[in-house]
């Protein structure tokens, strides 16, 4: 299993999350809407070897102990991901929520400019009189 590959189909796709189990394919939200991914379903050994290429050695004996972890990591040129590893039913899950490198604008986010007005009110307009 291509880890970067999937996590690239994650980004093109729009997807806000990525979900991967063994015997089920990826699994992607877009809107709020799972939708399967074309890909194979990995086995236990494919998503254990997600683990190994992801966690460090000290995160990997955290995980041993604790049957979870969440931290975050980065690919280069691609994305930050916040991610939860986690034993389900004997197996690992896992779970990758993207986080952009920048910060989106009002318009990328759909808000009304009037907004803008909000992002640095300073202490006079706070009625400090500082």
């Amino acid at each position: 299993m291509n880890i970067r590959q999937i996590l690239e189909r994650m980004i093109e796709a729009g997807a806000s999350d990525l979900h991967i189990k063994a015997g089920t394919p990826p699994t992607i939200r877009v809107d709020g809407a799972l939708i399967a991914l074309d890909e194979p379903e990995p086995s236990s050994k494919d998503v254990e070897a997600v683990v190994q290429q992801i966690l460090t050695p000290a995160q990997q004996k955290a995980f041993e102990v604790a049957r979870e972890i969440d931290f975050a990591f980065s690919v280069p040129g691609l994305s930050r991901f916040r991610s939860n590893f986690y034993r389900q039913r004997g197996t690992v899950a896992m779970a990758f929520r993207q986080v952009p490198f920048g910060v989106p604008s009002l318009e990328e986010l759909h808000l009304p400019p009037a907004l803008a007005d909000l992002d640095d009110p300073g202490p006079d307009r706070l009625g400090w009189g500082i």
